[in-house]
């Protein structure tokens, strides 16, 4: 089975952006090396490791960020890294960076412009844009859309902002409209451009596909999971096709949607269960 890992190699960052999964961190933490090669190693055991992605946090801050791509390349597996302003010369040895193209950082669009000019120059295989989608992007995505295209950007990914509970600001914008919106992008990428989505109306793929290290060393479900850790790779599988309940049961979306997003649902309600924003769920008894 293919298989991708996330891994937040640090907490240290020098933003405090308000959607990031981090935000509230109050001591600067890296992965040590020798954690994450025990976590690999034990994924590429079991399944067919196909890539690594490496976050935080700004990644490239880590003291031995060289070393841990250095590491991940051991296991042949393609590498990939996020990045907001900081760069690294090891970026020239990676397969695909991921650049934040997102106005409403405190650095702006501006700042992020001089950073894909920096990842540029050292000339990684691809470079991507990638972009939350929340209160503060939702207007602007067409327009960032059109800056990633003038790029050249070998895709552009739209990301949905996954709030860590009820009621937050952040979270105040049509997620109805977000599918059409995508369709609207994609069909507008007439440069070649691939447009690729990660929005909340596409399937959750915990238990078979994306594992997340957190920069302590522990494993979760995905990036988003504030609270729920996972012991080992056997409670990662025991989370696959998890049988649809309440509103889900007679849902003609459901085998598109799969539930929502079930890590919103576990910072909500502290238990796995179907996506409390939906329609469908909010007006079940």
């Amino acid at each position: 089975m293919s298989f991708h890992v996330t891994v937040d190699v640090t907490t240290e960052c020098p933003h405090d952006c308000p959607h990031c999964n981090l935000r509230g961190t109050r001591r600067a933490g890296h992965l040590d090396p020798e954690v994450l090669e025990r976590i690999l190693a034990e994924v590429a055991d079991r399944y067919d490791l196909d890539f690594v992605i490496l976050t935080g946090g700004e990644p490239c801050l880590h003291p031995r960020f060289g070393e841990l791509v250095e590491l991940c390349r051991r296991y042949d597996a393609g590498v990939g890294v996020n990045v907001a302003t900081e760069v690294h010369p090891a970026l020239a040895d990676v397969d695909h960076v991921y650049v934040a193209l997102e106005p409403h950082r405190g650095y702006g669009l501006e700042g992020a412009l001089r950073t894909w000019e920096e990842v540029a120059r050292l000339e990684p295989d691809e470079v991507y844009a990638n972009t939350v989608a929340c209160r503060d992007t939702y207007g602007e995505l067409r327009r960032v859309n059109e800056v990633a295209v003038e790029l050249g950007a070998a895709a552009h990914f739209v990301i949905a902002y996954v709030p860590p509970g009820p009621d937050d600001p952040l979270d105040d914008y049509p997620h109805d409209e977000l599918p059409g919106l995508v369709r609207g992008l994609r069909r507008a990428c007439l440069a070649g451009m691939p447009y690729q989505e990660e929005v909340p109306f596409s399937s959750c793929r915990h238990g078979e596909y994306n594992l997340h290290v957190r920069a302590d060393g522990e494993l979760t479900p995905c990036q988003h999971w504030k609270t729920y850790t996972l012991a080992d790779l056997d409670e990662f599988e025991g989370m696959r096709g998890l049988e649809p309940e309440g509103p889900c049961r007679d849902c003609p979306r459901f085998e598109e949607c799969q539930g929502g997003c079930n890590a919103y649902a576990w910072n909500v309600a502290g238990r796995l269960m179907p996506d409390p924003r939906c329609p469908r769920v909010r007006g079940s008894p």
